[in-house]
């Protein structure tokens, strides 16, 4: 056994109910071949949630860090991963606070995957929404993939994806090209991406379960527009563009025009908003905005609005 130090980090702002709902799935784990410690990150909750919060974790034998500022699914969990990296656990996983894992023996999987190929860096599972349905990769983003050439790499435990959805992954710590785990001015929304790209553009491989029976319910899968925000929908549609600034020149220009014209539809069905964050996104790429920029740009809009950080 490779990796022995392992840990699950969980981000919470502001819920209980699902909260604990999670907890109680990560428990039920099969820990025979892998132990490993579970940390709950509250991304300054109001008291009302903070404090049986911490109080169910002292419990529940799991750790609690409070988090003084809330800076976003992306800061948090970074500066927990900062706290695992140097506490030397060399596995951890990053799970949304409103998942389930429907197999006792998926964190087993995804560990036996990183043993099985050293040029692994990054493993998911397949994703489920709340009704059970397999939630599928659009073919616009296996399209971008492939003219990205995504290195392939399959086993009997592993297969590559596009993309990996940030409610459920497991990251080595060791991976050298690794210098911070999400660029924390996307605050959140599609982090994840810019993630995966650049372990991607390193040489290594980033995928999923291959069996379908080791699945995760991600009660919020799915961005139904009638029911966001104004400013999840800026900073979805946003950080979607600035993705976009890994690809190669010819994917680059496929993907605006196509994106456009998606958002224009969007537009016109539900927000504004679309085309406000789309049009952002172009002009803080073709302006060369820096991360803090782009950071104070987000928790502007975001307090504009009145929202909050909790990832859906």
């Amino acid at each position: 056994m490779k990796y022995k130090k392992i840990c699950y980090i969980v981000l919470v702002y502001n819920e209980l109910h699902l909260t604990i709902k999670t907890f109680e799935s990560l428990q039920q784990q099969n820990q025979d071949k892998y132990q490993f410690d579970i940390i709950c990150v509250d991304n300054a909750s109001q008291a009302i949630y903070a404090e049986p919060l911490c109080k169910y974790c002292k419990e529940h034998n799991i750790r609690y860090l409070h988090h003084e500022v809330n800076d976003g699914y992306a800061g948090g969990n970074n500066f927990a991963f900062e706290i695992a990296k140097s506490e030397g656990y060399e596995i951890v996983f990053i799970a949304n606070n409103d998942i389930e894992l429907l197999h006792p023996n998926i964190t087993e999987n995804v560990i036996d995957s990183f043993n099985s190929n050293d040029k692994i860096a990054l493993v998911g599972a397949p994703n489920v929404d709340a009704d059970g349905i397999f939630c599928r990769m659009s073919g616009f983003v296996r399209m971008l993939a492939k003219l990205e050439k995504q290195p392939q790499y399959d086993n009997d435990l592993f297969k590559t994806e596009p993309f990996v959805v940030g409610c459920f992954f497991a990251i080595r710590t060791d991976i050298k090209e690794l210098d911070f785990l999400f660029d924390y001015s996307y605050f959140m929304y599609d982090e994840e991406k810019d993630l995966e790209f650049r372990l991607m553009r390193s040489g290594y491989y980033i995928g999923s379960l291959k069996d379908v029976n080791m699945a995760v319910k991600h009660y919020g899968a799915g961005f139904d527009y009638n029911k966001q925000s104004d400013w999840s929908i800026y900073l979805i549609v946003r950080n979607y563009v600035l993705s976009s600034r890994k690809y190669r020149f010819f994917t680059k220009i496929l993907f605006y025009n196509l994106y456009f014209l998606l958002i224009t539809k969007l537009a016109f069905l539900y927000h504004k908003n679309t085309f406000r964050g789309y049009f952002t996104g172009i002009y803080m790429l073709l302006t060369h905005k820096n991360q803090e920029y782009i950071y104070d740009n987000a928790i502007k809009f975001v307090k504009k609005f009145g929202g909050n950080s909790r990832k859906s």
